[in-house]
């Protein structure tokens, strides 16, 4: 009975890291909070059976240390947090990534369940593939999968660059377990993995993807040439002579949205994967009998470098025909100077603006999206700052980024004492060398972009990390026990805070803000429509009752507080305030509108307009003097632009709508 309730708690543990990429990367929080119930619950039965056990939880490598300072800086830096509800939401994200990782160390008990939990990564990344290029065929609907206009797959993820992380990620495990795959049927399944990932690898057009790969695939070869050097020469061959056959028929067809065609040059590709692989390994089978071990393995990279050096040859003629024209222009499109490269050393210029007004601990989760109008080089949007680091360091300060340069550090750490410990066992080898490459290639690719923000690829990564910490050898070990209290105590908090949280999310979406503010009191988007809500419900009678609106404008208050750098909240606050009368109060919100978000011209322009129906208010009651003074502030929008386009990068310009209120403030001022 025991076993059984194990193995369901193991398999369970597998669907939570499986099934993550399919719900849109797990990036929103609706999916997020099921996944956290769902983890949390695993978890503390996990403990509550291991505890009734007398088991405790094991410290034994020092990743598990820089990963609990990690999710410790978060907890601390949402007491700083410019944004309370978006410093909780990412606490419980890093919070779910430990639980996951100590969901696979306490589980994990041999090598048979590292290789299970490999598997399952890499069967749910190849799924994440085949969905992207069923979606480019179109065959499969799946929202935001592919991009028609861009003609590149953004898959279950719905961000190119991210998704060709993933798979980029996929490929390196795939690497290492067809190294140590010792059944032919086994390789061939491999070999068609390997062929889904790079087609969706080669077809994200992730151009920070292909640059990171060839850096890693070196790292991965130095480690790995002398025990498996032909089969990842037999693996490459099987993977890209059906690439260069079937990409240019696939593409075409993905462009034109020919779906029999697509599946077509697909099916063809895997045909030719199959039997490639399987020609491979019987000549390699036969080298063996018929000649010494050196000998078939000077034969097979001799064979290998003089294909490549004939493709380089005559590359010019015949190997450029298969690869698509959109392909070779992305490639060729690699460079500093390019404009996307030129945006990010932007993000990172402002990012680092933002570090040095909040530099020990940080602003808290969320605050790069918070807080980053009020710092840019010039007017753009960007929820993230593309870079992962940069983020940290924004989000938890110096000493959140020291902590994650630590999680790296020892990370690195453990995996090379690995692999230096498994010299004489090939396969633990390979599979730490996978590992270690796998989650090299997301650390490094999340230095350009924001790919561990997408929860999903983080859970990779984190699980990567626990296989790292699982594999590390008993006889290295230095256990430290603590008690599961420890940890179970603030899973249950944090379960119960996730479940008010998920309740608030279901009741707003069916319009009960009044509950959905009980469940989740530091949204401040419930709290600003609940508050006009019960404005908008008063009778006229009850409206000019201050004590009448006194509910509704608390609402609003607390609204505003929560979520004092969103120009936007500034704004909903401003048009509560002018429907309640309160005219200085409602253009000072309309103030730090423009304040938190300076380079929107669109801002100006709700001032002008704003400012104009002030001043109207103001001349039917008789008070000239005050009308004057925002006439006169509606002119010198003009004078604020131009100072402002000094200091920043490109110079914006005025709607011509708000022009139009400035030369009509300039009629009017003479008159009043």
């Amino acid at each position: 009975m025991k076993t059984n309730l194990y193995k369901l708690l193991f398999i369970t543990t597998c669907l939570l890291i499986a099934v993550p990429p399919y719900f849109r990367g797990l990036y929103f929080e609706r999916e997020q909070f099921i996944a956290y119930i769902f983890s949390f619950t695993l978890f503390i039965i996990l403990r509550v059976i291991k505890s009734r056990r007398k088991e405790h939880i094991n410290l034994n490598a020092n990743i598990d240390y820089t990963l609990i300072a990690l999710v410790i800086v978060y907890v601390i830096s949402t007491f700083v947090a410019v944004n309370k509800r978006l410093a909780m939401s990412e606490l419980l994200k890093y919070y779910h990534y430990f639980i996951i990782y100590l969901l696979i160390k306490e589980q994990i008990k041999d090598i048979k369940q590292i290789k299970i939990i490999i598997n399952i990564l890499l069967l749910s990344i190849t799924g994440v593939s085949l969905v992207g290029l069923g979606a480019a065929a179109g065959t499969i609907t799946y929202n935001g999968a592919y991009s028609v206009g861009e003609k590149w797959i953004n898959s279950t993820i719905q961000y190119h660059n991210a998704f060709g992380a993933l798979v980029m990620c996929g490929l390196f495990l795939c690497f290492s377990l067809y190294s140590i795959a010792n059944k032919k049927w086994l390789k061939t399944i491999y070999s068609n993995c390997g062929y889904m990932l790079l087609l969706g690898f080669i077809l994200s057009y992730s151009r920070g993807s292909w640059i990171v790969f060839p850096i890693v695939f070196a790292i991965f070869l130095i480690i790995t040439w002398k025990k498996s050097l032909k089969e990842i020469i037999i693996f490459t061959i099987s993977i890209m002579l059906p690439i260069l056959i079937s990409i240019q028929g696939f593409n075409q067809a993905m462009i034109q949205r020919k779906e029999i065609s697509a599946w077509g040059w697909l099916i063809i590709g895997v045909i030719i994967t199959t039997l490639l692989n399987l020609l491979l390994q019987f000549i390699n089978s036969k080298i063996k009998r018929i000649i010494i071990k050196l000998k078939a393995l000077y034969i097979v990279i001799g064979s290998t470098l003089g294909l490549l050096l004939l493709t380089s040859f005559i590359a010019p003629n015949i190997v450029l025909h298969f690869i698509p024209q959109e392909l070779l222009e992305r490639l060729r499109d690699i460079s500093f100077t390019t404009q996307t490269v030129q945006e990010r050393f932007v993000f990172y210029y402002d990012a680092l603006k933002i570090v040095k007004d909040y530099p020990l601990i940080g602003a808290g989760g969320g605050a790069w999206p918070s807080l980053y109008f009020m710092y840019q080089s010039y007017m753009y949007w960007s929820k993230q700052a593309h870079s992962y680091f940069m983020q940290i360091w924004v989000e938890t300060g110096t000493i959140g980024i020291i902590i994650f340069a630590a999680v790296l550090i020892s990370f690195l750490y453990t995996a090379i004492i690995n692999i230096k410990g498994y010299s004489k066992e090939k396969e633990n080898y390979l599979l730490q060398t996978g590992i270690f490459t796998a989650a090299s290639s997301l650390i490094i690719h999340s230095f350009i972009d924001f790919d561990l923000s997408i929860s999903a690829i983080s859970i990779v990564l984190w699980s990567l990390y626990a296989l790292t910490a699982t594999l590390k050898k008993e006889n290295e070990q230095k256990t430290i026990k603590i008690s599961g209290v420890y940890i179970l105590v603030p899973t249950v908090i944090l379960l119960l805070l996730t479940s008010t949280f998920a309740i608030a999310t279901n009741y707003a979406k069916n319009g009960m803000l009044a509950k959905a503010v009980r469940f989740d009191p530091i949204n401040a988007s419930y709290r600003m429509d609940y508050g006009n809500i019960l404005y908008d419900s008063l009778s006229d009678i009850e409206r000019r009752d201050k004590k009448s609106i006194e509910s509704a404008k608390k609402q609003v208050d607390i609204a505003l507080q929560l979520e004092p750098y969103n120009s936007k909240m500034n704004v909903y606050g401003a048009t509560f305030y002018f429907k309640t009368g309160e005219i200085p109060k409602a253009l000072a919100l309309v103030d730090k509108s423009v304040e938190v978000q300076p380079l929107r011209p669109e801002n100006y322009q709700q001032k002008a307009q704003a400012y104009l129906q002030a001043t109207q208010a103001y001349l039917n009651i008789g008070q000239r003097d005050k009308a004057k003074e925002l006439v006169q502030e509606v002119i010198q929008i003009e004078n604020s632009i131009s100072a402002l386009n000094v200091n920043i990068l490109k110079p914006i310009e005025l709607t011509t709508q708000t022009k139009a209120m400035i030369e009509h403030a300039k009629g009017v001022l003479p008159q009043i």
